[in-house]
């Protein structure tokens, strides 16, 4: 049985010591201890069944690798650019693991990366985002765009993900 409470939101400040700036891994090893410490946050990894998209090869093979030039333009030194509509990894940077995460961030669900393809990858993914005022000559929308794009597309499914569940968490007391 779960308890529901109204949503209660807080700003949470660190700083880190001075002149260190953490890793990505050592940020999240540091937040965790902070919510353990403060909210007195416990939690497990489990694995539930949840619909998702799982990102596939389309009927033609991929195109993915930009054609030879970078996907990027004239930005010798750039990696990647995505905005609103845009993805672009500007060199054999992007993994499809990768891919399908941050296509996860775009569609309604989780992306879980089943193409099978191994390697490293440029190319430039344009859609027109969904609720975007409508324009001449707008991209086609995200399924369609990684389908014509990209050779790929988002098949719904239901697979095993592994999420966090909350075992116990607590008000903090103030500062």
């Amino acid at each position: 049985m779960t308890r529901s409470e109204p949503s209660v939101f807080y700003d949470v400040e660190t700083r880190a010591v001075s002149g260190v700036v953490p890793t990505r891994d050592q940020a999240r090893e540091m937040l965790r201890a902070l919510l353990t410490d403060r909210f007195r946050l416990e939690v497990h990894a489990e694995s539930r069944e949840l619909p998702v998209y799982a990102l596939v090869v389309g009927g033609h093979g991929p195109r993915l690798d930009g054609g030879g030039e970078s996907p990027c333009g004239d930005s010798p030194n750039a990696t990647m650019r995505a905005g609103p509509g845009l993805f672009a990894s500007c060199g054999p940077t992007t993994s499809m693991a990768q891919l399908a995460v941050t296509l996860g961030r775009e569609v309604d669900r989780a992306v879980v990366d089943r193409t099978g393809l191994t390697g490293t990858y440029a190319f430039r993914l344009q859609w027109h985002p969904e609720g975007a005022p409508p324009r001449a000559e707008a991209p086609p929308l995200i399924f369609t765009a990684i389908q014509e794009q990209l050779g790929l597309k988002l098949e719904p499914q239901r697979l095993p993900v592994e999420v966090l569940a909350i075992d116990r968490a607590e008000r903090p007391s103030p500062n």
